[in-house]
């Protein structure tokens, strides 16, 4: 409880872990959260971030499943995104807060948006975003369907993919805990 996280296994057996190398940028475990209802979870206080390789997720069909809870607006009221990455248009999978009532799965420049209540308290969400080339795209937050649009329009890349950052807007980090 209390220390730094420097790597998230990947418990699919695909080899996808997440990692941090630099102490002073690593998240921090907290072993029993209120707000998580005694779980554990990871808090992102902000310039704390893990990597990841997400280019798996490239011309292909993905579901992504989070269950977090962002912190009070702070210095991250604009782009308070759980997931991005470093690309450009179509080459940058971001998911998370626009701003305090706009939720946003983004093939970056290329957004499907979701009007939500503004933020009162920390509570756990679980807003999973659908894509399937074939259909489109769908925002869901807690089992009920927000936004769905039926752009087909692919990642053609994912490069510098983190959890915690918004390494192509340089500044930019989740404030939150993510389950």
């Amino acid at each position: 409880n209390g220390n730094s996280v420097s790597g998230w296994a990947d418990q699919s057996g695909n080899g996808r872990d997440a990692t941090q190398p630099v102490a002073g940028q690593q998240p921090t475990f907290v072993a029993a959260s209120p707000q998580a209802n005694g779980k554990p979870v990871i808090r992102f206080p902000g310039a704390t971030w893990l990597d990841y390789d997400g280019t798996f997720l490239a011309n292909t069909a993905y579901t992504v499943f989070v269950v977090e809870a962002r912190n009070p607006p702070g210095p991250a009221t604009i782009a308070n995104f759980f997931m991005a990455g470093s690309g450009a248009v179509n080459a940058n999978l971001a998911l998370g807060y626009e701003n305090d009532t706009t939720l946003r799965q983004a093939h970056f420049g290329n957004d499907l948006d979701a009007s939500i209540a503004p933020f009162l308290s920390q509570k756990f969400a679980h807003p999973p975003p659908w894509y399937d080339p074939a259909v489109g795209r769908k925002i869901y937050r807690n089992g009920q369907l927000l936004v769905a649009d039926n752009n087909n329009t692919s990642l053609s890349s994912y490069v510098g993919a983190s959890i915690g950052h918004f390494p192509a807007i340089p500044g930019f980090s989740y404030f939150g805990d993510i389950a």
